[in-house]
């Protein structure tokens, strides 16, 4: 800093020189506060564009109505405290529960929620998504063959993290689904996703903003995805499964055992669509409840016999 001639230098006694030292230190304490203003507004931009990146890190694939999803989120490590088993342990067991309601035909949380074509959930372990053999201690090795010495690069594989992997096919937004899933599963999906490194505290549904953010940062980039029915929701196909029992049923009261119709045809078919007229009337659209209504009326045979 330049100093005017004859003005104190700094260490001389008298007025002039603790002036200057106040200004100098008046200005030191001006810039620190513009720099720390810079940072501030610097740290603010940088939150907002990594929300705006968060909220356009992967955009689902739709195709005829039907979207995809596919996270990948990281496993806890180690025990649970004050429990015996690790994260991983009571994950696998959550979904192996899971899976057993659904092999012995048990309702389960996600029957529940109306959206779903798909969902499938797998732990990925070390062993299988790196190459490379264990050997008796447990212990990964790749053989690296282009080494001199044919050195021999070990890692501990309770060092690595295991994922978990969950792809879904469902009708809508994504932000709708997983919002029926804070709803529709509450606790079961913290006991799934609980078991994972940066799930929100307070669950999903008491925190849903937390857990959307969640699910956009560990969602994958699906490149290529096909619809075989494009334009039938959930709810559409179970109307058309049921309304196609109905008819089966009715093509074979309406039918003589030598395949000719029975007599009175006409009537009887006036009569099933009378009675299978309040089906469409009571089904909701794409993402409502799913309430199949079963008509009660019966179809009497016409006819000689």
């Amino acid at each position: 800093m330049h100093v005017a001639d004859g003005a104190p230098r700094s260490g001389t006694a008298g007025a002039p020189g603790i002036c200057l030292k106040m200004r100098i230190r008046a200005d030191c304490l001006a810039e620190m506060s513009h720099n720390a203003a810079r940072r501030h507004a610097g740290r603010h931009a940088l939150e907002r564009n990594r929300e705006d990146l968060v909220a356009r890190w992967v955009e689902s694939k739709n195709v005829g109505g039907v979207s995809e999803v596919t996270l990948l989120t990281p496993i806890k490590k180690g025990f649970i405290p004050g429990e015996g088993r690790t994260y991983e342990q009571r994950l696998h067991q959550a979904l192996t529960l899971t899976q057993e309601r659904i092999a012995n035909g048990y309702p389960t949380a996600i029957s529940t929620i109306p959206t779903i074509h798909f969902a499938r959930w797998l732990i990925l372990r070390p062993q299988q998504y790196l190459c490379g053999d264990v050997d008796p201690r447990g212990r990964l090795t790749y053989g690296a063959t282009n080494l001199a010495d044919d050195t021999a690069i070990k890692l501990e594989m309770e060092k690595l993290t295991s994922w978990l992997f969950f792809t879904s096919n469902f009708d809508g937004d994504m932000m709708a689904y997983l919002r029926d899933f804070a709803v529709f599963l509450g606790e079961d999906l913290d006991h799934v996703w609980g078991n994972c490194e940066g799930y929100p505290a307070k669950g999903a549904r008491r925190d849903f903003d937390g857990f959307w953010a969640y699910a956009k940062k560990y969602q994958l980039t699906t490149h290529a995805f096909y619809n075989a029915y494009p334009g039938l929701s959930v709810p559409r196909i179970h109307q058309l499964a049921a309304f196609k029992d109905l008819f089966d049923a009715f093509v074979a009261r309406t039918r003589d055992g030598d395949g000719r119709s029975i007599d009175g045809l006409a009537e009887a078919f006036d009569q099933f669509v009378a009675e299978t007229a309040c089906f469409p009337s009571a089904f909701p659209d794409a993402g409502g409840m799913y309430r199949i209504p079963v008509p009660t009326g019966e179809i009497h045979r016409r006819g000689a016999g």
